[in-house]
């Protein structure tokens, strides 16, 4: 009796370890996670602040430059990332030495971030940089202050170079109206941007195919005091601007006319209103886009009057003169040698 009440618990015990043995076995295994590195993405940049150089007359100007790393860089090596103290004394040496101090400040701008991604740079270690091998980009913004060159204008010129075989350069400008007041919607006042890519190219066989900022800023002047319509939208006001812009001939000082459709790729104009025009205290701003084209057409809008439909058809430019005569002739000078209205 005793033997059969054993061999009957021996069994119990047994059944259950091979049902606990089959649970366990039936449990879905957990999958493995495998973290991955992260794909990175790094840049650096530093600045000049209130820099004076020796340029167009004499400046003040910011200069930033920021660089996009290679990827992997620092990898196996922390010391492929180029300390950058070194390339601000190589800036600070060009500029100082730069050879031409009447060349636009496009010019200067480009010839240098060309030099950065083309040239070694000489360092206190013993060797030599070479920015090309471990930058995918680097950009160059160079602000000029107020008051530089005798003109009371913010302006600034900003240039991205790619290295390859050759550097790809992507060229931008930029002025500022700042406080401007303006009898429009009751009277207000604004800050107004403008800015513009250069085509691919521009300046590479003639320097002088760079539009003379201050002209297109005495024609953005004009258009805004003639303006016939005061009560249109700040939007239409802007559109209209920027289709001007594109489309009409800018008279200009040396006796030939800009057509800004030939050397830019696109063109934006930023109105800020400030708080308090038109009796409102609410900040508000347009910015309005245009990119050139040879056979579309624009048809400006004006509340209440109808707008004029300005056809934008093949714009022949007649030719850039030079204007290093025009320079020498005159006495009032601007930041590029030339005289303002």
């Amino acid at each position: 009796m005793a033997n059969n009440s054993v061999n009957r618990f021996a069994s119990l015990i047994f059944g259950t370890v091979l049902s606990l043995g089959a649970a366990v076995g039936a449990a879905p295994a957990k999958a493995l996670t495998v973290i991955s590195e992260p794909s990175l993405n790094e840049s650096w940049s530093f600045s000049f602040k209130d820099y004076s150089i020796e340029h167009q007359g004499g400046a003040v100007i910011d200069l930033n430059v920021g660089y996009k790393y290679k990827n992997g860089i620092g990898k196996t090596d922390p010391f492929e990332y180029p300390e950058f103290t070194q390339l601000y004394n190589y800036i600070d040496n060009y500029l100082v030495t730069y050879p031409n101090e009447t060349d636009f400040w496009e010019i200067l701008n480009k010839n240098l971030v060309t030099d950065l991604l083309t040239k070694p740079i000489p360092t206190t270690f013993g060797f030599d940089y070479k920015l090309a091998d471990v930058v995918d980009n680097l950009t160059v913004d160079i602000d000029v202050k107020p008051g530089s060159s005798g003109i009371n204008i913010p302006r600034s010129s900003t240039v991205t170079g790619t290295p390859g075989s050759t550097v790809q350069l992507d060229e931008s400008w930029n002025f500022a109206f700042k406080n401007y007041p303006i009898q429009h919607q009751g009277g207000a006042v604004i800050n107004l941007d403008v800015s513009y890519d250069y085509k691919d190219g521009i300046g590479k066989t003639d320097p002088f195919e760079y539009p003379e900022f201050t002209q297109i800023y005495n024609y953005i002047d004009k258009f805004l005091v003639q303006y016939p319509n005061e009560t249109d939208f700040w939007e239409i006001l802007n559109k209209n601007l920027v289709s001007n812009l594109l489309t009409k001939p800018i008279p200009t000082a040396f006796g030939f006319d800009y057509k800004l459709a030939d050397v830019v790729d696109n063109l934006s104009v930023k109105i800020d209103v400030l708080p308090g025009s038109s009796g409102i205290n609410i900040a508000r701003s347009s910015q309005v886009t245009g990119i050139p084209t040879k056979s579309a057409s624009v048809k400006p809008i004006s509340v209440p009057e109808p707008g004029l439909i300005v056809a934008l058809g093949v714009i022949a430019l007649a030719g850039l003169m030079r204007r290093r005569k025009l320079a020498t002739d005159t006495t009032d000078v601007t930041d590029r040698g030339i005289i303002m209205d």
